[in-house]
């Protein structure tokens, strides 16, 4: 037992130099200008999406939690049975932060089960939490419904966080509540999770209201039996209506049938239905990140107050260059080989909003605004410490226990990239990955 333990420790000081030494390119390269497609107004367009894209306390915090605070909360979770996917069990539940920056919440009831599809078979389970009772955790807002999110396919366990700070820094009215943790299970250790509230609705959530005639929508190409399955009217695409009155679809068939047809009219007319600086900010994210599910499933939309809003963001820990030759669309396996290179997020409703001038000349706009942000998620620059680095340097301590009883190299599915041997070498692919994209990006856009 003793040897063990003895092992474990020096696995994890060795993991714990090797992500202490994540190292950057501080070379921060200036946006000089935007060419771009010139159509009436550009100049006042142009000058309100500048206006709108500055970053607020981008240095504060990765969520809710304050990152200056290197102890991670602590998740025990007492359970009646052995958790499944099939069905919730009892539990109770306790969060500890130990480094006194929120209260703790001490042994509340609860059910927990299995969560996720291809995830459910990874051997780092995640898992969904339902309290008895809302419940404030870490200052991220009350619920019942929570998630941790073991980041299984991920092995810099980075993708998701990165994914959601960058969302809470664009114009999508609601990103959830995220922060990492360290989880306990019946006394045993299971390693460092991503706790966060799920996609759904209500106060500080996707604010809509359902007796309003709101609905929040995921896009679905899985064929499975669902009665909440809806078809678009005109292109018919396959939605789940994840929250709103599915007795009577009469006005949102009517909204859909609309604002699809509208499509065609240009920008004055599709803008009577949908949120445009929404629909700018979740292509240009997901273009930069470049998400696996992107149009298949974990696509959000709302309506609200007769307008339909793109987002939230979610589950992108197959983004950002990690995804095999399953996917050969995304991998380029026909053209480039690259996964830095192509276009991906031109499909469903984006492809034919793309034709419309004036979203080109958004997107292009927006994204160069944006390029501080994108570019601090790699390199140092006027924003401060990049945050990959930041994240790598707070956590080191935490995500080295992790990878001592989980193995780095490990594929825990068909539809992650192949691991690197170490966490240091996962993490450079991410940041070399995300700089590469962004360059192709800035030449396709003509960003400079």
């Amino acid at each position: 037992m003793k040897k063990k333990f003895a092992v474990g420790v020096i696995i994890a000081m060795a993991i714990a130099i090797c992500i202490s030494a994540c190292g950057n390119d501080k070379k921060v390269k200036t946006v000089k200008k935007v060419k771009a497609v010139q159509t009436e107004n550009e100049s006042e367009v142009n000058d309100k999406i500048n206006t709108e894209s500055k970053v607020e306390d981008v240095n504060k915090s990765f969520g809710a939690y304050d990152m200056t605070k290197r102890i991670l909360p602590k998740v025990y979770i007492d359970c009646s049975d052995e958790p499944s996917k099939e069905q919730y069990c009892d539990a109770s539940v306790k969060i500890i932060d130990e480094s006194g920056q929120y209260e703790n919440n001490e042994k509340n009831s609860a059910k927990i089960k299995i969560r996720g599809n291809s995830t459910a078979n990874a051997h780092k389970k995640p898992y969904n939490i339902k309290f008895s009772d809302k419940q404030n955790i870490l200052g991220m807002g009350k619920s019942k419904k929570w998630c941790l999110l073991a980041n299984a396919f991920d092995p810099t366990m980075l993708r998701n966080a990165l994914a959601l700070e960058l969302a809470r820094k664009t114009r999508l009215q609601y990103t959830p509540a995220s922060t990492f943790v360290e989880l306990y299970c019946n006394g045993e250790y299971k390693g460092v999770y991503y706790m966060t509230n799920p996609v759904n609705t209500g106060k500080d959530k996707v604010d809509i209201d359902v007796k309003k005639k709101d609905y929040l929508i995921e896009l679905e190409t899985r064929l499975d039996d669902n009665e909440n399955i809806i078809m678009t009217p005109v292109l018919k695409l396959r939605f789940e209506v994840e929250e709103g009155n599915m007795a009577d679809l009469t006005y949102l068939n009517d909204f859909l049938e609309k604002f699809e047809k509208s499509i065609s009219g240009g920008y004055k007319e599709v803008t009577k239905y949908i949120d445009w600086d929404s629909f700018v900010d979740y292509y240009v994210i997901g273009e930069l990140l470049k998400d696996v599910d992107f149009a298949t499933s974990s696509t959000y939309f709302y309506i609200k107050d007769n307008k339909m809003y793109a987002g939230p963001v979610w589950d992108y820990d197959l983004s950002m260059g990690n995804a095999s030759e399953i996917y050969p669309y995304y991998v380029n396996s026909d053209t480039t080989k690259d996964s830095t290179t192509e276009f991906y997020c031109n499909k469903f409703w984006y492809f034919y909003i793309n034709q419309i001038p004036e979203f080109q000349r958004d997107v292009k706009a927006r994204f160069a605004a944006l390029q501080p942000v994108f570019e601090n998620m790699t390199t140092d620059n006027e924003l401060g410490p990049n945050r990959i680095d930041a994240y790598c340097s707070v956590y080191k301590d935490a995500f080295a226990r992790n990878y001592t009883i989980w193995n780095v190299a490990d594929a825990n599915s068909g539809g992650e990239k192949t691991p690197l041997p170490s966490y240091e070498e996962n993490v450079e692919f991410l940041r070399q990955w995300i700089q590469k994209r962004n360059e192709w990006l800035k030449e396709q856009w003509l960003v400079e």
